[in-house]
């Protein structure tokens, strides 16, 4: 009993660093999780929804992934270069088309 306690005391206990070094990811680790640079949603392609109604646009025709919202809404703050946001005004039109 006590020989199985010393073994899950010692497994909870945190490793020890040397001088100079953390336990949090460097730059390396971060340029890793990067996008490639090419995977853009391309909202160029899309800014002629801005100024329109959301009732006459056809979501189910726009790329994935894709996120509308209001204006002034709380939303993630993760960045998806792929991923098309449509922000629609407090009048119901478009009033923002961009990636992110």
């Amino acid at each position: 009993m006590v020989v199985e306690g010393i073994l899950l005391w010692s497994c909870a206990t945190p490793g020890v660093l040397k001088e100079n070094e953390t336990d949090s990811p460097g730059p390396a680790d971060v340029a890793t999780m990067e996008q490639p640079k090419d995977r853009t949603c391309d909202a160029g392609k899309y800014r002629t929804l801005i100024g329109r109604p959301k009732v006459e646009i056809d979501i189910t025709a726009l790329p994935r992934p894709l996120r509308v919202y209001p204006a002034g809404s709380r939303i993630t703050m993760d960045y998806r270069p792929e991923r098309l946001n449509i922000v629609i005004g407090p009048d119901g039109h478009v009033v923002n088309v961009r990636c992110g």
